[in-house]
């Protein structure tokens, strides 16, 4: 069951790393911060800089991949990883 959940959380953290490139092309084009809003579609909400969202939503992942990883290897189980 383990090994799931490392998984999960490492495509996950995959899935973010996607739009990180596009944003700090942006960044570097433009010397611009590039910003978002939290609401749907980016319409409306709370505005957040994309690459400081990005970044602590990535620590958070690895922190719980670790954490995951410990209990697999706790439990004898290896992940797919």
């Amino acid at each position: 069951m383990l090994n799931v959940e490392v998984d999960l959380e490492y495509n996950h953290t995959q899935s973010l790393q996607r739009p990180t490139p596009q944003a700090m092309a942006q960044f570097k084009k433009t010397g611009v911060r590039p910003m978002s809003r939290t609401g749907c579609c980016g319409l409306w909400g709370e505005r957040y800089d994309v690459l400081d969202r990005f970044r602590d939503e990535m620590v958070e992942l690895q922190d719980k991949i670790r954490i995951a990883r410990d209990k697999a290897l706790l439990e004898g189980s290896t992940p797919a990883w």
